[in-house]
């Protein structure tokens, strides 16, 4: 007797009565006795992580199907609808783009989940990607990644700690001389990559009073550069020492004798043609 909204929304679970009244407007007769049943039936309930990252280095990303309340029928469709996959809760995949699956019951009701999956992948760094500002007083690292050249990642960087501290500045400055380690690691978890960077420097003097500390003396960050040839000469540029820059350096003798204390000179030529010059002081205790 009380007409239901029309259009009208069924709220109700599991199945509800629709009464239906056919009513003569003329002899006021009516039949009361037709109904329907609304059945509701209840979606795939499963769970999926709807953005993910494919790490290239890393293949393929296997998209799995989680803590779903039945057994159903699963198709796996790309980006471009078409079926990749079915009959099956998990696929591999090997590139980034959207991702859809669609999960269908025992009963024919289904439920579709789009998945994001974005690329990234473990840096590829060389000293062609760096930038070296040394012998300075202001020793500085520049990593370029202009245009992707290191990667299509999401880094961050750290000094000669793979535990950091990690920076999103791809830039270090006041680094002390010697060869540094820097650590490139992707936010998106595919990998840490590093590589040793020469910082050359003139650690300035020696002390040959066998002590263990400073008794040598040898350009800082040479070691990487094995084709350098690195000579010392006194102040009226007499050769003293020719230095091998993957040894521990000039131990302040000439000819196996020792010499005076005193401010001494060096010139050094590295593998890729760049030459250095300078002094330091030889300090006898």
């Amino acid at each position: 007797t009380n007409p239901i909204a029309s259009p009208f929304t069924n709220e109700t679970r599991n199945q509800q009565t629709i009464f239906i009244r056919i009513l003569n407007l003329t002899t006021g007769c009516f039949i009361a006795d037709n109904s329907f049943k609304i059945v509701v039936k209840q979606k795939p309930v499963f769970e999926i992580d709807t953005e993910q990252i494919v790490c290239l280095n890393n293949l393929p990303l296997r998209l799995f199907v989680k803590s779903a309340l039945e057994n159903y029928n699963y198709n796996w469709f790309d980006a471009n609808g078409v079926l990749i996959a079915s009959n099956m809760s998990a696929i591999n995949i090997t590139k980034g783009g959207k991702y859809t699956v669609v999960t269908t019951n025992s009963i024919g009701c289904s439920r579709s989940i789009d998945i994001n999956v974005k690329e990234s992948i473990i840096a590829s760094i060389s000293l062609n990607n760096i930038t070296i500002v040394d012998n300075s007083s202001n020793n500085s690292i520049t990593i370029n990644n202009n245009n992707q050249e290191i990667g299509i990642g999401n880094y961050e960087y750290a000094l000669d700690s793979d535990f950091g501290p990690y920076q999103d500045e791809p830039f270090f400055e006041q680094v002390t001389a010697g060869v540094r380690t820097l650590f490139i690691r992707d936010k998106n978890n595919c990998g840490l990559a590093s590589i040793e960077v020469p910082i050359i420097g003139n650690p300035g003097f020696l002390t040959p009073n066998g002590d263990g500390y400073n008794d040598t003396w040898q350009i800082l960050g040479i070691r990487l550069y094995q084709k350098s040839q690195i000579y010392i000469f006194d102040r009226y540029g007499k050769a003293l020492a020719t230095i091998n820059p993957t040894g521990v350096g000039w131990d302040g003798t000439y000819k196996g004798k020792q010499i005076d204390s005193g401010e001494y000179w060096f010139s050094a030529q590295l593998d890729n043609g760049r030459v250095i010059k300078g002094h330091f002081s030889l300090i006898r205790r």
